[in-house]
């Protein structure tokens, strides 16, 4: 169903919605903004401090987020349905008692341009984003760092659908009972792109990315991520099929010992070429 009604600003069906600016939007008792499937433009604002979710994004839109600080939130964001586009944001000290500390999306497609996800904390999965049936998705020249979760991906969980990773750093991110310091994927596709994946750390299974599903890794570094179990750096699992060119991975640890680099298991398919490691 729908996310309670916002608090602040609600816009409520129709077309297009309101062009915002210059706002700060703060200590709100229920959702700062909340849109239904109003397409509009958010710019050179704050959303802070607020007692619970920062910003609803719902049905259908193509809504516009620039420049924008989302910070200190009792929940981030919550995107359902619909295609926004945040470019040169801040996402920062949200915290959520599911998944998604900084951004919760499901059945969308996300483009994040130019912005930092950082020192977010959910109570399950993706301590920065998750991302589930995730469309056509695209992270770009951003920074995913000092997230933390107990679950699965402390920087990024992803379920299914299509991402792209181009020019992004995740690093110092933390799950701190599961798989996937860095990220965790199950299902769909993810290339990973000029990016960097360095001093996450999961106490499991992943420290840089636990992987399952199809995927694309070029040009990138895999360095310094810890796993308290297997796979210091990446883990490929249950029939993942990833290529991995032109990519270093050095000076990661496994707990256990078993690949500090890339520990591989039950029939993963992963080819890798002109890498080091």
């Amino acid at each position: 169903g729908w996310e309670a009604n916002g608090s602040a600003i609600l816009m409520d069906g129709g077309d297009y919605g309101p062009k915002l600016e210059n706002l700060c939007i703060t200590q709100n008792y229920d959702n700062a903004i909340t849109s239904f499937g109003s397409t509009f433009s958010l710019k050179n604002s704050r959303i802070i401090n607020n007692y619970s979710r920062a910003l609803s994004i719902q049905q259908t839109q193509l809504s516009t987020i620039d420049n924008v600080i989302i910070s200190g939130n009792a929940n981030g964001i919550n995107v359902i349905t619909a295609s926004p586009t945040f470019t040169n944001c801040v996402i920062s000290n949200n915290t959520a008692t599911e998944s998604g500390g900084g951004i919760y999306s499901e059945n969308s497609s996300l483009i994040i341009e130019n912005s930092y996800i950082n020192n977010n904390t959910s109570g399950h999965h993706g301590g920065g984003v998750y991302i589930q049936d995730g469309g056509d998705s695209r992270i770009i020249n951003s920074y995913i760092e000092n997230n933390t979760c107990p679950g699965y991906g402390g920087g990024l969980t992803f379920y299914r659908g299509n991402l792209e990773l181009i020019g992004t750093v995740v690093s110092n991110n933390e799950s701190t009972n599961d798989y996937g310091g860095g990220i965790y994927v199950d299902g769909g596709h993810v290339e990973i792109i000029e990016s960097t994946l360095q001093s996450n750390t999961a106490n499991g299974q992943g420290g840089g990315m636990f992987f399952n599903g199809s995927g694309y890794i070029s040009r990138s570094r895999i360095v310094n991520n810890v796993a308290s179990g297997s796979g210091g750096g990446l883990v490929f699992c249950c029939g993942a099929e990833t290529e991995i060119y032109n990519t270093t991975i050095a000076e990661n640890s496994a707990g256990n010992d078993e690949g500090n680099g890339i520990y591989s298991q039950c029939n993963a398919g992963v080819e890798i070429k002109n890498s080091i490691l």
